[in-house]
């Protein structure tokens, strides 16, 4: 008998601000803009869409079109969509 499996959806783990960090920085590290888009839609589905336009600044079309895949995530958006999260990008050294 086939197992049943039941959908996963990390957003539903993202309890706290330190949760979404965490998650954002583990996506940020895989240098993979199509990851890093994917875990920002996790954690925006989190959130109410409109009220993170509005704390973004930018139009909540903007954001549905770019997490539907219609749009390149760009840095302005990222850099928008996370300071609506109470969140900065930042840098670190990379050790080789």
């Amino acid at each position: 008998m086939p197992e049943k499996l039941t959908p996963f959806d990390a957003g539903d783990y993202l309890q706290t601000q330190e949760d979404i960090c965490f998650f954002i920085n583990e996506a940020l590290a895989t240098q993979d803009s199509a990851y890093i888009a994917h875990a920002l839609q996790v954690v925006a589905k989190t959130s109410d869409m409109t009220e993170l336009a509005r704390k973004s600044g930018i139009e909540a079309e903007i954001l549905e079109k770019t997490f539907a895949g219609d749009m390149e995530l760009t840095l302005a958006t990222t850099v928008g969509i996370l300071g609506a999260l109470g969140l900065r990008l930042s840098a670190t050294v990379q050790n080789n």
